[in-house]
């Protein structure tokens, strides 16, 4: 294993359309901030842990999304997050970023590629359902 490989992780990126795609992050000084916040396009990002993350023990899976919402709701991710969190009522804005998280350290690490098949495969059925997104903002919005 090289240098370079041991401070780069993959994420998954979920696009606001719905896409996926594998994107690597650089660790500067132990973090991937710097490109978490180009990737999803916000100065200002959150993680929000979503599960525990299988076969890895003291790892979450978290998704990194815009704080606030003034980047277009992500109705794929909010879809996703929900079915794996229960958390039904939080909406994810702009693009949003899976990685796994160490408890004990803080430090972020790839998804594993166990789960970027299926989450993309899942992403891909819930962008092609999305033509009822604008029907779902109306009724959340009432």
């Amino acid at each position: 294993m090289t240098i370079t490989s041991l401070n780069t992780v993959t994420g998954l990126l979920i696009a606001v359309d719905g896409t996926t795609s594998r994107q690597p992050l650089h660790r500067v000084e132990g973090t991937v901030l710097a490109g978490l916040q180009g990737l999803v396009g916000a100065e200002d990002v959150e993680s929000v842990p979503l599960r525990d993350c299988p076969n890895k023990p003291g790892r979450t899976v978290d998704a990194w999304t815009a704080a606030g919402s003034d980047l277009q709701p992500n109705w794929v991710a909010t879809a996703l997050a929900a079915l794996v969190s229960d958390d039904h009522r939080r909406v994810l804005h702009g693009p949003v970023v899976l990685l796994t998280t160490d408890q004990r350290t803080g430090r972020c690490h790839s998804l594993p590629s166990e789960l970027v098949g299926g989450i993309g495969t899942a992403a891909s059925r819930l962008a092609q359902a999305s033509t009822i997104a604008g029907k779902v903002e109306h009724a959340l919005r009432a």
